[in-house]
């Protein structure tokens, strides 16, 4: 099932307080960039928001019993936003800032161009 425009219009609402939004449909969910960092989807299954994680930030999802974003071929570093981030929104913007320095950090970089 696709995520309506509506869930997806109040997700990039809500995200804007921590930069700028762009998002992208892909595979029947969202997926969201804030200030060029893919670091966000909407899950297709449910219309819930998962932000990008990693050694840094993890725990904190952890520790709120949040789930994993998955496919049929695995999981990825994508953690569900707890309702209490996501109705609050001072908290949530941290959550979103945290989650786009790890997009940042996790960039592959460029291949270099061979002469």
């Amino acid at each position: 099932m696709a995520v309506s425009k509506e869930i997806e219009q109040d997700i990039v609402d809500r995200l804007a307080t921590a930069g700028e939004v762009r998002s992208r449909r892909m595979f029947g969910g969202v997926g969201l960039y804030v200030d060029d960092a893919f670091c966000a989807i909407i899950g297709s299954d449910s219309g819930q928001l998962f932000l990008k994680a990693d050694d840094s930030t993890r725990a904190d999802y952890e520790r709120e019993g949040m789930r994993i974003f998955g496919t049929p071929k695995g999981t990825m570093s994508y953690y569900a936003v707890p309702d209490r981030v996501f109705e609050d929104p001072k908290l949530l913007r941290k959550w979103v800032r945290a989650a786009v320095a790890v997009a940042k950090r996790s960039k592959p970089a460029r291949p270099r161009k061979r002469r």
